[in-house]
Parts: structure tokens; sequence; C-alpha cells
């Protein structure tokens, strides 16, 4: 079945794809793309854009998303991931984020509970080392080279974004994005290529994250536009106070 996507004022027209997808784009009226004069339906985000005979034709890479579940809660007093905002989750907020842009979902838990929005659930291989732990377990579990790692309490994270990351990766291994406030290695893009620097840091008991990343090949994905435009973008809730969105 052909399917529909408008992105910046084009009409993408494509069939479901396999390993990778080239579509045709062919230009349309901006009252035809909504409000903004942009949007998207889609599992598979861009990649790449040749033009030729006037046409574009897009290529789709396949994304897992890795939704990082697994940590302890100790400052909200519970599981966190299975607290609601509305009348929706952590966990679900977070699965609803990546399905319109990822092939397929993977969430990284040692309770088996979070398995009931029909995604798998994988534990940590070695237990005790933080988010490295979730990654690495993932990373191995998962059946495609690029994934997005999100850590479960930033509900504002928006698919859109995880597009524009997408669009950064050229030859690195890493794609991280970062703002006025610093960087953020729990929602970013990780190619499966990492996997021999991670357990390595971890045979020698190294956990910090923000140290992981320097070790890599990365790229540092400049995203103060984006958190002009959304401020809540990056926001962590680990505290019952986080959660008056209020402030």
């Amino acid at each position: 079945m052909v399917r529909n996507w408008v992105l910046e004022n084009r009409k993408i027209l494509y069939l479901p794809p396999q390993k990778y997808t080239v579509v045709v784009v062919q230009p349309v009226r901006t009252s035809d793309c909504g409000s903004e004069g942009r949007g998207f339906e889609s599992h598979h985000p861009p990649k790449k854009a040749l033009k030729f005979s006037g046409l574009f034709y897009f290529y789709f890479m396949e994304l897992t998303a890795i939704i990082l579940a697994g940590g302890k809660s100790t400052r909200m007093g519970t599981d966190k991931a299975l607290i609601k905002i509305g009348d929706k989750s952590l966990l679900e907020i977070a699965i609803d984020i990546c399905k319109p842009v990822c092939t397929s979902i993977i969430i990284s838990s040692n309770n088996p509970e979070h398995g009931k929005f029909g995604y798998p659930v994988v534990a940590d291989e070695i237990k005790d080392c933080g988010s490295i732990g979730g990654i690495y377990s993932c990373l191995k579990k998962s059946e495609t080279g690029w994934n997005f790692i999100i850590s479960v309490d930033t509900p504002f994270v928006t698919s859109d974004f995880i597009l524009f990351l997408t669009t950064q990766t050229e030859n690195y291994d890493v794609i991280v994005p970062f703002h006025f406030q610093g960087k953020e290695p729990l929602i970013a893009l990780y190619n499966k290529n990492c996997l021999s620097v991670i357990e390595k840091q971890m045979s020698l008991h190294q956990f910090k994250i923000h140290h992981l990343i320097t070790l890599m090949n990365t790229k540092y994905s400049d995203a103060r536009e984006w958190v002009a435009k959304t401020p809540l973008l990056f926001k962590n809730l680990n505290r019952p106070e986080d959660f008056d969105l209020k402030k």
C-alpha cells in the first residue's frame, strides 16, 4: 500500500520499507501540509536525499529505539516509568515518541512488568552499573546499526527531534545533542560500532556516560535552537515535585 508523508512542503509517496526504501517526493501546496506547512506520517526517518529529474529520492534508515527504564528511581520513591502524566505513564509516552520514527523498540529494564505494553524488555547483563549497562545490553540485542537512546524520564522529546538527529550521522558513531545547559548523552544516537568501547569501559568499572562519549567517534550536535523553541525538550522528571509542570 502506498502511503503519503508530507515533509517541508513536499509530498512523499512510498511503499512499506524493507532494509532501505527509495521514495519519490513531489511538490505540494502549503495548504496540503497542515497549519504549520509540514508534518510526517512514517515509521522510517529520512536519511539522505538525491535530486533526480526534478524529483527527490529519500533513503530511510532502520532505527531502533532503546528506552532506558531500568533506573532505581530512588529520588522518586517509586517506579517512575509507570508514573502517569494525564492518562499515560512515562513509559507509554516514551513509546509514543519513538513509534512514528523508529522501526523497532526495546525497553531496557529489570522489571518484567514493563513488558505489558508489547515491546521486548532487556535486563542488564551486568547489574548496578547505571545507564551504561542498559545501553550495552540493548545494543547487543538490537538488529539495527543505529539506535536512538532515550531516558524514560524525558517525556518532552519529540519525534521531530529524533528525525533531526538522524540527519547528523555522517561518519560518526555517536550523535549527542548539546544546548545551553550541557550535553545530553541519554537522548542520543548510538551505532552498534560502539559496543567494543562500551564493553572495555565496563570491564574497567568506568561507568560514567559523559566520560564514555569522549572515547568514541562522537559528534556533538547543536540543539540550542530546538531548546529555544521547546524549553522543556530535555527536562528530566526525577522527583515528585518535577511533575508540577507549571513551575
